[in-house]
């Protein structure tokens, strides 16, 4: 009889981590969390998989705002900005970004833009906060809101400034790309005359008469983590499917955070995130009474509260455990 050789197992490991996602209860959500208050079926379902506490925005526009300085809270939006000059006749950019050596003239003019009204949306406000070189940060602050619109940044030189227009059907988005316009122009009438771009005329400059707005994100928690939570079910039909074709592949995934944001704060903080870890296709080892993805109940896991640090050792560890069969 001819011996058997055994096939190696390949141990593998797929890490989620998702930006900021622990936060603090909130008076508005009764209390809650904002992971206690979104519906999770699929963070859910692999909670009660090793979990612990352990030591949020879509799209780029959210990011780049928050990062040049301007906090954001639920609801609003945020564009990724470039000072650009227009040709006001033609409607044509002739250059995205006006001048790169910008650091000294930004500050002025952004300050000169921060708490813009805008005269057919009364009830909104404008915040505006230089970043770096020719960018800067643009919130909106207001009701009914959408960040499914498009952007006016042409992403060429020598093309037309782009007109905002909604990617759905809903009444938001409809309403936000009218302000967006209304924005645009008015950024433009402030800029035009400003003594900054009188001087740079003079030297033969070209003025930065334009902001371009683009990659609007937003502040929605609740919503943002219904579309991680899609994300992951996703991640986890494919991952199951994957090791059930051959007893070749061991699989181990983990979903965590960062670090926590708490949306009341609009900042990084020092609050722990939930933390979890399973088996694709196998039994929870061991499980433990934790059945929901959120702050409180990981708290409770079976593996307690530990730092970051020991993040890699603990999985690791884990994944050198013995298989455990359904």
């Amino acid at each position: 009889m001819t011996a058997v050789t055994p096939v190696p197992v390949r141990n593998k490991l797929l890490f989620v981590l998702i930006d900021g996602i622990g936060d603090v209860a909130v008076a508005s959500l009764a209390g809650k969390t904002p992971l206690q208050t979104a519906q999770l079926p699929h963070l859910n379902r692999i909670a009660p998989s090793p979990a612990a506490c352990a030591r949020y925005y879509r799209g780029r526009g959210a990011f780049e705002s928050m990062g040049a300085g301007l906090a954001m809270i639920p609801g609003d939006i945020a564009f990724k900005s470039n000072f650009a000059t227009l040709d006001r006749s033609t409607g044509i950019v002739l250059q995205r970004r006006a001048d790169r050596n910008f650091e000294g003239l930004g500050p002025q003019l952004c300050a000169d833009l921060d708490g813009l009204k805008l005269p057919s949306f009364p009830e909104h406000s404008v915040a505006v906060k230089y970043a770096t070189e020719h960018r800067c940060g643009v919130r909106v602050r207001g009701p009914r809101l959408s960040d499914c619109i498009t952007g006016t940044d042409p992403l060429k030189d020598n093309l037309p400034l782009v007109t905002c227009t909604p990617t759905d059907e809903s009444e938001e988005a409809r309403m936000t790309s009218n302000l967006v316009n209304e924005l645009s122009d008015c950024i433009y009438t402030v800029l035009s005359k400003h003594p900054v771009n009188d001087e740079r005329r003079k030297q033969g400059k070209p003025p930065a008469n334009c902001v371009l707005l683009r990659g609007c994100g937003s502040r929605i928690k609740i919503r943002f983590l219904q579309e991680i939570d899609q994300m992951v079910g996703s991640v986890m039909e494919r991952l199951t499917a994957y090791t059930q074709q051959s007893d070749e592949h061991k699989v181990t995934l983990c979903v965590t955070g960062d670090h926590a944001t708490p949306v009341l704060y609009g900042d990084h903080s020092c609050e722990p995130v939930p933390f979890t870890m399973l088996r694709v296709d196998e039994m929870p080892l061991p499980p433990d009474s934790v059945r929901t993805f959120d702050e409180m109940a990981a708290a409770q896991g079976g593996l307690g509260r530990f730092s970051g640090r020991d993040v890699m050792r603990i999985l690791k560890q884990f994944m050198l455990m013995p298989k455990q069969c359904p």
